[in-house]
């Protein structure tokens, strides 16, 4: 039961990872509800490609992680 455990919090944090990937890459899917602007008409401005591309590497730094803690793979 830990291992299906394991299995889906890597899952989580790898698909929390890959969004996070995506934005670098440019993406604007989801940007408008993660940053805050003072009035809705206004768009949300885009932190650049390196900053998510650093962040990725942490939710998917935890899942190997949580595999390797559980011995799977």
């Amino acid at each position: 039961m830990t291992t299906v455990i394991a299995i889906l919090l890597f899952l989580v944090f790898f698909l929390l990872s890959l969004l996070h990937f995506y934005w670098g890459c440019g993406g604007h899917w989801g940007t408008g509800g993660v940053f805050p602007t003072k009035d809705a008409t206004i768009p949300a401005k885009s932190p650049g490609t390196t900053p998510p591309f650093i962040v990725a590497l942490v939710p998917l730094g935890f899942g190997f992680f949580i595999l390797n803690l559980k011995g799977v793979g």
